[in-house]
């Protein structure tokens, strides 16, 4: 991996010495997730001395937002979210066309249910970090009301 960014970056260095203008350019804006956070989580210690788990997370219109590891300014990553579609007569992404649920059953456990406007389909997420690992656990559950839909995860990282 280490190998490979470093390739990377030099690909980027000599592009930047070329006289001629990248194909596409300028492509697209970079952008971030959104910023109307409903949740923000890590594992709790009572010292705050727990250095096994090291993650933290956050929640934003229905969908696990940023992720960090191993210190909060280290983002991983941007966010993850499920995609339905009968392939033929709709297509729904989590974020942008459910209604959003929040339920903070603890300090720790968030829980979000998120509903197809048209109630073809539900999912629910339990968003927990571990306590003792660097691990953030995110227990799915798909509820599908109507045959042929097909299910994918996008996440995007950081």
């Amino acid at each position: 991996m280490k190998l490979l960014v470093f390739l990377l970056c030099l690909t980027f260095s000599a592009n930047l010495l070329a006289k001629e203008s990248a194909f596409g350019r300028p492509g697209i804006t970079p952008s971030w997730s959104s910023a109307k956070k409903t949740t923000v989580g890590t594992s709790y210690s009572k010292n705050q001395k727990n250095t096994d788990s090291l993650v933290w997370f956050s929640v934003a219109e229905g969908i696990l937002t940023e992720t960090y590891y191993p210190t909060i300014d280290k983002p991983q990553i941007k966010d993850a979210q499920f995609l339905f579609t009968d392939g033929k007569t709709f297509f729904v992404d989590e974020k942008k066309s459910m209604t959003h649920e929040i339920v903070h059953n603890s300090p720790e456990l968030v829980e979000l249910l998120n509903t197809d406007k048209e109630n073809r389909f539900s999912i629910r997420h339990k968003i927990f970090p571990s306590h003792d690992k660097s691990v953030l656990i995110d227990i799915v559950t798909v509820k599908l009301n109507v045959p042929g839909v097909k299910v994918y995860h996008l996440v995007n990282s950081a």
